[in-house]
């Protein structure tokens, strides 16, 4: 057999013992790093020389969270609309979960776009390849963020492989900028005090709050509405959820490059 690289000092190494006899099997229930392990593993154990077991020294492999943000988003959407009765500390935790994953989902599918998804990409040309490794650069060295949002900075993205940006006074951007403040106040909460009722039939409640103002349309908000009561329910968490996809989704197919995972709303 080949022999093994040596595992520098220091280094963790992890070794999968494999007897001959169950490389023959159904793979086993592992990563996709795995699964080609046993590959090459069931390989040399074709050899004449092959040994009882076959060892494989050192699987690697990569996290990417996006998708499972997206995944933990969508349920936690599921479970405010089940949740019944009057409006609970249940409810609002769902809807709380549901907003903040849904943001991070875009942090997430972000980052990996430029650290994964663009060097992998068979759409985009070499030079393209090469103007998003030079921003994974920057970004390392915390010179390409400073002062931007999530959302600019898909943009950013954009305009460097000198495609058309989303316009940030039209959807699906808007909505996904509504995604943002919420989740601001809710990740970065400060105290307010907000009158809640007025026997003055002219009073618009709803203006005393930005946020309010902000998903008014979304949320089908009316006149009385205040934050967080009549903004932190079920519909808002399904809005959160589906606006920043929404966001991804017009980005993925502007891009052109694959997320390696759908964005159609089937998952």
């Amino acid at each position: 057999m080949k022999k093994l690289p040596t595992v520098p000092p220091g280094a963790t190494e992890i070794v999968l013992v494999i007897p001959k006899g169950a490389l023959a099997s159904e793979h086993p229930k592992a990563s996709d790093e795995a699964t080609v392990a046993v590959h090459r593993a069931r390989t040399a154990s074709d050899q004449p020389i092959a040994s009882d077991q076959v060892k494989i020294s050192r699987i690697t492999s990569t996290s990417r969270f996006a998708v499972e943000l997206l995944i933990a988003a969508r349920l936690m959407a599921n479970k405010a609309s089940t949740t019944t009765g009057e409006p609970s500390h249940e409810l609002r935790s769902f809807v709380t979960a549901a907003v903040v994953l849904a943001y991070s989902f875009l942090d997430a599918g972000l980052n990996e776009f430029i650290y994964l998804n663009a060097q992998a990409s068979e759409t985009l040309k070499e030079a393209e390849k090469t103007a998003i490794a030079a921003i994974a650069s920057k970004d390392l060295r915390r010179k390409w963020r400073p002062g931007q949002t999530t959302l600019q900075l898909f943009n950013a993205i954009l305009c460097t492989l000198k495609r058309e940006e989303l316009a940030n006074e039209q959807e699906p951007y808007c909505a996904a900028e509504a995604v943002r403040s919420l989740r601001n106040l809710l990740v970065h909460p400060k105290p307010s005090r907000v009158t809640t009722f007025s026997d003055n039939p002219n009073e618009d409640l709803s203006q005393q709050q930005k946020i309010t103002i902000q998903l008014r349309d979304y949320l089908d908000l009316d006149r009385s509405a205040t934050f967080p009561a009549h903004v932190l329910t079920a519909k808002c968490a399904a809005w959160a959820v589906s606006s920043s996809l929404a966001f991804f989704a017009e980005f993925v197919k502007r891009s052109g490059v694959s997320p390696g995972f759908l964005t159609d709303g089937r998952i």
